[in-house]
C-alpha cells in the first residue's frame, strides 16, 4: 500500500472482491459501519476493475479447475490478466500458485 501511495505500483481489485468485502463485513459489523469501510476502500489507490465476459468465462475456468472459491477465482484471472501478482494470505490460492503469481501474506489468524 505504501508503494502504491508513492505511485510505485498499481494496485487493482475486482469489483467481485469489493463486493466479497462488503458482505462479509455487513455480516460481522452491520451495513452502517460496512458502508464506511467500502467508502474508505474506493479512497485508497486502488483501481476497482468491472468484470467483463471475458473474466467472467476465465474465473469460470479457474473455478472448475482448482479448489478455489468462486470471488476468489476472479482475483486469480484479473492477476492473469494484468500479468500480476495476487496478494492474499488465503491458503485457497495454495492450489493455484503455479499458474498465478501469489504474494503471500501473513494472517492475524
Amino acid at each position: 500500500m505504501k508503494k502504491a501511495l508513492r505511485n510505485e505500483v498499481s494496485l487493482h481489485m475486482s469489483i467481485i472482491n469489493l463486493g466479497e468485502l462488503f458482505y462479509m463485513a455487513c455480516k460481522k459489523l452491520g451495513r452502517t459501519k460496512t458502508l464506511l469501510i467500502v467508502s474508505d476502500a474506493k479512497s485508497l489507490p486502488i483501481n476497482i476493475v468491472s468484470v467483463t465476459d471475458s473474466q467472467v468465462w476465465s474465473a469460470a475456468e479457474l473455478k472448475a479447475n482448482f479448489n478455489i472459491s468462486y470471488a476468489d477465482a476472479f482475483a486469480a484471472s484479473l492477476a492473469q490478466s494484468l500479468e500480476a501478482s495476487v496478494v492474499t494470505g488465503d491458503p485457497e490460492f495454495k492450489d493455484i500458485q503455479n499458474g498465478i503469481k501469489i504474494f503471500w501474506i501473513l494472517s492475524d489468524s
